[in-house]
């Protein structure tokens, strides 16, 4: 039933403590719910499991094809764009969330009348931030609006190598990256500046409001300014992220469907001890009926309507705005090389190394236990380059003599050598770091390896 009868009830079943990119959380159920914020599944061609269209009631807001391998990347599309949807429940919530951000009770309370036009079910309203991109490096809201493969846009990230290195890894990708629902040519300068100069106050800015509907990438439903702005400022954005749950059932050999967790992200999940029998058994009523459905002969496709999305220019700064953050495929190699963990740890355990005299090599081989997933000789390279590139990013001076390391004794070669004075590029006034680049300048063959990036220092000390 699209439509719910009588009132929405939405219930509080758990809070949940800051983990990751979330700062708190609210898990929450849905009865009742009038349904107008919803996911349509259908059928799709050959090479793709499914179709499905993020609604909110008659307006489409995204469309995607999806995969049935949880690696393979889904294709994204715009919708009509969410200011064509009339939706007073959505404005009244917008107007409510433009202030200063108190916490995630005062939020929950206030989404109420949005989080009413859910369907039935079992949700996540997390604090998140997000990053403005769409997860390979591209300004958020500069899309291209026909079907367009996302790399962010898959449950699970595999990667078979990375700088020569065989790894044949997987990791689970968060939802952390922005798909706009809005027109990018609404976009007003003078609105985005509003904002930015707001955002100063970074901890209790104006929440941006999203809807995760393709794994690592979520619908932004309201907070496009917002979103612009803390591309601006180099922030992330402070979301109040909607995450809809689902089933996971097993069926034993000779068995009937066995409920397993209610899943909200990896780490985010109820088991069956979290409900009751009559839970469960309602649970179970309702995939056996879903399955059915899913894997009927004669479900149909769902028609993709034709996107009224309307683009507009960037200027070449927006550009420069989204480099500054990680793709996706940098934060799963962190991941899976423990950066994303343990970097202070690793960071310490480099500089005390070097300090007594230690190798790099020493510090960073298999046996050291330096980085998760060193199980191969050269898996430092790429994990050291990581390193590097977050310690830039985050502007952590604290490598600097890592980097000196490698660019004297070229370990890892050109590509962690060519990361290590990349890193120096942000060292203005060092007079160590000038002489490092004077050198390469004064000798022809290293010149012709690294000029470029010496360059790259004079263009940004004069």
């Amino acid at each position: 039933m699209l439509f719910s009868k009588g009132t929405p009830e939405i219930r509080i079943r758990r809070k949940i403590s800051p983990r990751g990119t979330f700062k708190s959380g609210i898990v929450f159920s849905v009865k009742n719910g009038l349904g107008k914020l919803r996911n349509e599944f259908g059928a799709s061609d050959d090479h793709y499991d499914t179709n499905n269209i993020l609604m909110l009631g008659d307006t489409p807001l995204i469309q995607a094809e999806v995969p049935c391998c949880p690696t393979c990347r889904s294709l994204l599309m715009a919708g009509y764009g969410i200011e064509n949807a009339d939706s007073p429940e959505l404005r009244a919530v917008c107007d409510a969330v433009n202030a200063d951000y108190i916490d995630i009770e005062h939020s929950f309370e206030i989404m109420r009348p949005l989080l009413g036009l859910l369907e039935d079910g079992y949700y996540l309203l997390a604090d998140a931030e997000c990053i403005p991109t769409d997860g390979d490096g591209k300004f958020f809201w500069d899309i291209d609006p026909t079907l367009h493969e996302y790399d962010a846009a898959t449950s699970a990230y595999y990667i078979s190598e990375e700088d020569g290195c065989f790894l044949c890894a997987c990791e689970d990708v968060e939802p952390m990256f922005l798909y706009p629902t809005q027109s990018a040519s609404v976009f007003n300068r003078e609105r985005a500046e509003y904002y930015r100069e707001h955002n100063r106050d970074y901890e209790n800015a104006p929440r941006a409001i999203a809807f995760n509907s393709a794994y690592g990438i979520s619908a932004l439903l309201d907070g496009h300014h917002k979103a612009a702005a803390a591309a601006m400022n180099g922030q992330r954005v402070k979301c109040l992220l909607i995450i809809p749950s689902f089933e996971q059932f097993c069926k034993p050999v000779g068995g009937e469907w066995e409920f397993s967790r209610q899943v909200f992200t990896n780490e985010i999940f109820f088991t069956a001890e979290d409900f009751t029998e009559k839970e469960i058994a309602q649970f179970r009523k309702e995939w056996v009926v879903k399955h059915a459905k899913i894997n009927s002969p004669n479900r149909k496709k769902l028609e993709l309507f034709p996107h009224k999305f309307k683009p507009r220019e960037w200027e070449s700064e927006f550009t420069a705005y989204a480099e500054k953050y990680p793709t996706v495929r940098q934060l799963v190699l962190e991941k899976l090389f423990g950066i994303t963990d343990r970097y202070t740890e690793i960071v310490t355990c480099l500089r005390d190394g070097l300090k007594a005299d230690k190798s790099l090599y020493s510090l960073t081989d298999i046996d050291s236990g330096l980085f998760r997933n060193n199980r191969e000789k050269g898996e430092e390279i790429p994990a050291l380059r990581l390193l590097l590139e977050k310690a830039h990013r985050d502007n952590d001076k604290s490598l600097k003599e890592v980097a000196f390391e490698i660019v004297r004794t070229h370990f890892g070669g050109y590509v962690l050598t060519a990361a290590a004075l990349r890193y120096l590029l942000m060292f203005d006034n060092d007079s160590d770091v000038e002489k490092v680049f004077v050198d390469i300048i004064s000798d022809a063959e290293e010149y012709e390896r690294y000029g470029d990036i010496a360059v790259d220092y004079w263009q940004d000390v004069l």
